[in-house]
């Protein structure tokens, strides 16, 4: 009998998270206007300081906002208010002025 070479049995990589899942880039402020729209109005003052703070976050307060978030809505909320925006028209891109 002959001896044959060892093959790979290397395979794909698996996909990072559970399948079916999608990344996307929301901006915060867009993602809590629409939370504020869809929750009951007595957590309106609580989303409105997260607003003024999402303006200009830096890295570490986009963190502390997303807690933030979630201590004020809960995951089926959040996930209700991405879905609105995916659903939602695209705004259109602004107008590019040609240099004179």
């Amino acid at each position: 009998v002959a001896h044959q070479p060892k093959r790979s049995m290397a395979s794909a990589p698996e996909p990072a998270g559970p399948q079916g899942t999608t990344t996307v880039t929301l901006s915060l402020p867009r993602l809590i206007q629409t939370l504020k729209t869809q929750l009951p109005a007595d957590r309106a003052a609580q989303l409105d300081a997260l607003l003024e703070l999402a303006a200009d976050p830096s890295p570490e307060q986009q963190s502390q906002i997303k807690a933030q978030m979630c201590a004020i809505a809960s995951m089926d909320e959040i996930r209700a208010a991405v879905n609105a925006l995916m659903a939602a028209p695209a705004a259109p891109a602004p107008a590019v002025r040609a240099r004179p």
